[in-house]
């Protein structure tokens, strides 16, 4: 208000804080993952073929130089309103910066699971 620096601690230098912890112990950040958000560091670790701490290190200096406004939103109202914020703000980092899984899906059941019966297959040119 006075263009000086406050004295309290903000939700960003909060965010900060949580932030750095989580980039020096990425094993413990990614224990305190919620279970969907840590499925998703899984799942990407698999893809990438790196280490689930790596992953979760790299989305979150991503999301700290690439964030748009709304994104930083999300985050500081987990610091001001969330019952663990660490947690919290990394979940929204995760689901910002890596890609959700994705559901798998039977298109085709057959009976016992090895090949259709004939009487399930299709005519030779359509599906008739």
């Amino acid at each position: 208000e006075l263009g000086g620096l406050a004295e309290a601690q903000s939700e960003l230098s909060s965010l900060s804080g949580l932030l750095g912890e989580a980039l020096a112990d990425s094993t413990r950040a990614l224990a305190s993952l919620s279970e969907d958000a840590r499925a998703i560091v899984l799942a990407a670790s698999e893809t990438r073929q790196h280490p689930a701490e790596q992953v979760l290190r790299e989305a979150i200096g991503t999301f700290l130089n690439q964030a748009n406004d709304e994104a930083w939103t999300k985050i500081i109202s987990r610091l001001r309103d969330g019952a663990s914020p660490l947690s919290e703000s990394l979940d929204v980092i995760v689901s910002e910066q890596l890609p959700p899984l994705r559901a798998k899906r039977t298109l085709i059941l057959t009976r016992g699971g090895a090949s259709p019966a004939s009487t399930e297959k299709g005519q030779r040119h359509g599906t008739g």
